[in-house]
């Protein structure tokens, strides 16, 4: 998790860093084998989420417990938890998922 600004920069260089090798993946490997590409995309694409993830997390952090609303943080739970992001979920799934959240969890 990013904590201080510093932290920041190395975090948009490492992501950089997988998107280049994705973007790498997609011109050399998947022309040729698409099934190997979907395979070998998987390492740099876990990576992007985790970063975006470790980003989220950062900027969620720089407005306090007290400012941050019940529905960006059980979107963000839900994100989080599905692995995806949250325009791959359908939309009924996405409401009912922060429902259940929001039920479970107390607001502070």
């Amino acid at each position: 998790m990013i904590k201080n600004e510093s932290e920041l920069r190395p975090t948009f260089e490492q992501l950089e860093r997988m998107q280049r090798a994705l973007a790498s993946l997609r011109d050399d490997v998947l022309p040729v084998n698409p099934k190997l590409f979907a395979v070998m995309a998987e390492g740099p694409l876990d990576y992007i989420r985790e970063f975006h993830d470790d980003l989220e997390a950062y900027r969620l952090s720089l407005l306090g417990p007290v400012t941050k609303h019940p529905i960006s943080i059980g979107l963000q739970y839900l994100r989080m938890a599905t692995k995806k992001p949250l325009g791959v979920l359908p939309a009924n799934a996405a409401i009912a998922a922060v429902r259940r959240w929001s039920i479970t969890k107390p607001l502070a």
